[in-house]
């Protein structure tokens, strides 16, 4: 199928940090961008924004120094995107903002399609608490996430394809299936090849006792049927993909598998209250540790570009 009857995104936000997984990021999304002739609109957060109040003179000049220093640093930032999309051939727009980078990005992405963003970036303790920005717009976004970690090595030119190979994890679930759907619609109007994985935790057994839940030949062919439902989404699209059954921890065998694949696809339920600031569930462990970009699809998205 073509990419005008299979157009996924029409527009993408890239919030930037001047990290270097933010770099990573934002290469990842212009190329992604230049290949399906996206929107983009460059997002900078000044955290905080530092506030001028009155007060003594020296004290309200030197947190003006301050406010226009990031300012300015967050400006060369953008700057600096901005050349990388014009050798891409993207045309974009940017946007300066002050506030709470969460919050910022969740407004700004209302009128986007996807958001492409890196996993860290302030550095310090925030790398290993559970309030880091991304994990943040992962648990409360209405729209697709692109989480790209710091371990990740983009290819030498961000004139290639990047996405030639995509891996969709299922578990059957209703969202899990959402994803599947997503997926396979980004692979068509990318010409990438999807495999479809499905892993099977199978229940351990302790020495001198018997194994508690359904038997191995059981758990296996409900895995089996999984995949077989995936595979109709992926043949409703046109698309023939290859399964994947493993046996294992799903977060350890999804990124084993990843290693075979650009990149992961995964669903996350929709969820509200604390659930949305506990981690630990697998898509959000996943995008923690992949050394391969992640989209996180949210239980609650409806795909709207047809």
């Amino acid at each position: 199928m073509s990419k005008a009857t299979m157009r996924v995104y029409t527009s993408l936000l890239i919030p930037l940090d001047g990290s270097l997984c933010g770099e990573k990021a934002a290469q990842v999304g212009l190329s992604l961008a230049a290949q399906l002739d996206l929107q983009v609109r460059l997002l900078y957060v000044l955290d905080n924004d530092v506030q001028v109040e009155p007060g003594p003179a020296e004290l309200v000049s030197a947190l003006s120094l301050v406010r226009e220093a990031a300012r300015t640093r967050g400006q060369g930032i953008l700057d600096r995107a901005v050349e990388l999309a014009h050798r891409l051939g993207v045309e974009v727009k940017t946007r300066l903002e002050s506030g709470w980078p969460e919050e910022v990005i969740l407004q700004q992405a209302k009128d986007c399609d996807l958001v492409v963003m890196g996993t860290h970036g302030r550095g310090g303790l925030e790398r290993c608490i559970m309030g880091s920005v991304a994990q943040a717009v992962i648990a409360r976004s209405l729209k697709p996430v692109l989480v790209v970690n710091e371990r990740y090595n983009p290819p030498p030119s961000p004139e290639e394809n990047i996405f030639r190979r995509l891996l969709i994890a299922t578990d059957g679930s209703e969202w899990s299936s959402r994803a599947v759907q997503h997926g396979v619609r980004l692979a068509s109007s990318l010409g990438a090849e999807v495999s479809l994985l499905h892993v099977v935790e199978l229940p351990h057994k302790l020495a001198g006792q018997k194994t508690v839940g359904l038997p191995e030949h059981e758990l296996l062919g409900q895995g089996q049927a999984v995949l077989e439902e995936a595979l109709k989404l992926a043949a409703e699209t046109g698309l023939a993909a290859q399964p994947i059954l493993m046996q294992g921890h799903p977060v350890e065998s999804i990124l084993q598998a990843s290693q075979q694949h650009d990149l992961v696809v995964m669903g996350t339920r929709g969820r509200s209250g604390l659930d949305r600031l506990l981690l630990g569930s697998i898509t959000e462990r996943v995008a923690r540790l992949s050394a391969k970009p992640v989209l996180v699809i949210p239980g609650g998205f409806t795909q709207g570009a047809s």
